[in-house]
């Protein structure tokens, strides 16, 4: 699966806040993909994180990976909350 095959998937923020409206800018993300992004693919799941930015996205996890981001995330004072379709 390609890149942009899987920032079309469903995907999570990994947030200092409990929840919210932030969704990722697709403008953003292709912009992102030329300047010093963060990607971190593992099978066909990717964490992006952008340096001007405060969230990293998870897309494509499988229930698995979304429970260990979580466990992670929670230790840290983090939340982990699904993104909203723009």
């Amino acid at each position: 699966m390609t890149i942009e095959e899987l920032l079309e998937k469903p995907y999570w923020l990994i947030d200092i806040l409990p929840e919210g409206e932030r969704n990722p800018d697709p403008a953003k993300i292709a912009g992102a993909m030329r300047s010093e992004t963060v990607w971190l693919r593992t099978g066909d799941a990717l964490i992006m994180s952008e340096p001007d930015d405060l969230c990293m996205t998870l897309y494509n996890p499988d229930e698995a990976l979304l429970q260990l981001v979580r466990t992670l995330a929670a230790s840290e004072g983090l939340y982990v909350w699904k993104g909203t379709e723009s």
